[in-house]
């Protein structure tokens, strides 16, 4: 759906895989958001870090994930910042994240993998908290050509 803004991402990806054992892995982003053209508001520059930590146990991996995310420059509009609202948590609106949960992941001899996790999020400034349930299905080419 139209937002009224474009939004660009860098990002490095990490991950320590080895064949049996502890895994390990990182995403880190900065979101950089241009001004909406409709409203001239402007929502500020976002860092944020998906993580993923678990111990392989035959063709299961279960460990834990989930996610930090840090807004580093001020919502304005028409280059004003804006201002703090009753409720709201500081000049600027700035937003802020942390979700952490349980994770299980299972692979089957055809690499085809299932993954299920729940993250919990606390540390909520100025944006919707909750809960998150995710559930992920991941089939490699090979598989879907019916090649091993």
């Amino acid at each position: 759906m139209g937002a009224h803004y474009y939004a660009f991402e860098p990002l490095l990806a990490l991950s320590y895989m080895p064949k049996s054992g502890w895994e390990a892995s990182a995403k880190l982003m900065y979101n950089i958001k241009t001004t909406n053209q409709v409203t001239n508001y402007h929502s500020g520059q976002e860092f944020h870090v998906d993580f993923v930590a678990g111990k392989h146990l035959h063709q299961w991996m279960l460990g834990a994930q989930g996610y930090v995310v840090k807004q580093t420059t001020d919502d304005t509009i028409g280059g004003t910042t804006v201002v703090a609202q009753p409720g709201v948590f500081a000049t600027g609106r700035r937003g802020q994240v942390v979700g952490v949960g349980p994770s299980a992941a299972y692979e089957t001899k055809r690499h085809m993998s299932f993954m299920a996790s729940w993250q919990h999020e606390t540390l909520v400034r100025n944006r919707f908290g909750g809960d998150k349930v995710w559930f992920k299905m991941v089939i490699p080419v090979g598989a879907v050509l019916g090649r091993s």
